[in-house]
C-alpha cells in the first residue's frame, strides 16, 4: 500500500533484485527515509543519498551506514548508480534529458531506472526517450497501490469466510471433547473383541506363519477402525447441537459402555484426532 514500498518492489522486479546494485536516493525527506527502510530489508549493500542539504543527507545515510554525497556531485553519482528514487521537494526537475544524456555517454553499457516519487516530478518525462533509460513516475506508483487495494477487498470477503469456517470447525472440536469417556469406552470395547477373537482365531488357524498372523491382524484392525469410525463422526458431529447429549447415552446403552475418567485423556486424543483430520481435509480441499 505504501508508495514506497511499491518503488522499492518495482525496481526489485526491473532489476532481478538490489543486493548487487548501485542505488542513489535523491532527498532526504519522510519518503526517502521509508525507501531506505524497504531497501535495507532487500539486503541493498550500496547506497549514495544526495541532497540540497548535505546535513540531512548525511543523518539518513549514516543512519543505516551508507553514503552522503551534496547535491553537486549529482552527476557522478548518476554515473554510479544503477538505480535512482528521488523524493525531493524541488518545484523544478532535479535531472532533466541533458544531463542524463551526459550521465549515459559515460556509461553506455549499462541500463538507469529512475522511480520518481515526487509531486511535482523530479525527472523530465523526456528523459524516458533516452536509450537504455527508464523513468516510472508517481501517477504509475499511485496506480499500482489502487490496484493492490481493489486486491485487498476482494480478498477480505473470502479470508472472513476462511476464518468464520476455521472458528466453527474449532467449536465443533471443543464440543466433543465432553463425549471423550464415552468415545474411549467405544474404542477399548471394539479393541477388547478384536483381541478375543484374534486369539480363538490363531488357536484355530495354529499352522499359519508369522507374516500370516500379522496379515490376519492388519485385516482385523482395518475392520475395526472402520466400524467405530462412522459412530464417533457422527458423535462428533453432533457436537455443541441440542441432540449431543443423546446421541453419546444411546451410544452408550447400545454397546453397554462404562465410560471413566481415567479414559478422558485417551478419548480426548481421539477427539482430537478427528477434529484435526476433518480440518485438514478441508484445508486440503481448498
Amino acid at each position: 500500500m505504501s508508495v514506497g514500498r511499491i518503488a522499492v518492489e518495482l525496481a526489485v522486479a526491473e532489476l532481478g533484485g538490489v543486493q548487487d546494485k548501485r542505488v542513489l536516493i535523491l532527498g532526504a525527506g519522510e519518503m526517502s527515509e521509508l525507501t531506505m527502510k524497504y531497501l535495507v530489508a532487500h539486503n541493498v549493500s550500496v547506497v549514495m543519498v544526495s541532497n540540497r542539504s548535505l546535513d540531512k543527507a548525511s543523518l539518513l545515510a549514516d543512519r543505516y551506514g551508507f553514503e552522503a554525497h551534496p547535491i553537486a556531485n549529482l552527476e557522478p553519482c548518476l554515473q554510479k548508480a544503477d538505480v535512482v528514487f528521488s523524493a525531493t521537494a524541488a518545484q523544478t526537475y532535479m535531472i532533466d534529458r541533458a544531463l542524463v544524456e551526459r550521465v549515459m555517454r559515460a556509461r553506455p553499457a549499462r541500463p538507469l531506472l529512475f522511480v520518481d516519487m515526487a509531486v511535482p516530478r523530479d525527472v523530465d518525462p523526456a528523459v524516458e526517450e533516452l536509450a537504455g533509460v527508464s523513468v516510472y513516475n508517481i501517477n504509475e506508483l499511485r496506480d499500482e497501490a489502487d490496484r493492490n487495494r481493489l486486491k485487498r477487498a476482494a480478498a477480505e470477503k473470502a479470508v472472513r469466510q476462511l476464518i468464520e469456517t476455521e472458528v466453527a470447525d474449532f467449536r465443533r472440536w471443543a464440543h466433543s471433547l465432553e463425549f471423550a469417556p464415552v468415545i474411549a469406552a467405544f474404542r477399548q470395547h471394539a479393541e477388547q473383541i478384536k483381541q478375543a477373537r484374534l486369539e480363538v482365531a490363531f488357536e484355530r488357524m495354529s499352522g499359519l506363519t508369522a507374516s500370516q498372523k500379522k496379515q490376519v491382524r492388519v485385516l482385523a484392525t482395518t475392520i475395526t477402525d472402520e466400524f467405530v469410525h462412522e459412530p464417533i463422526e457422527s458423535l462428533n458431529a453432533q457436537a455443541g447441537s441440542p441432540k449431543s447429549k443423546d446421541y453419546a447415552r444411546m451410544l452408550q446403552e447400545l454397546f453397554a459402555l462404562e465410560p471413566a475418567l481415567a479414559g478422558r485423556r485417551d478419548g480426548a486424543e481421539a477427539a482430537g484426532d478427528a477434529g484435526a483430520g476433518n480440518a485438514a481435509g478441508k484445508r486440503g480441499a481448498r
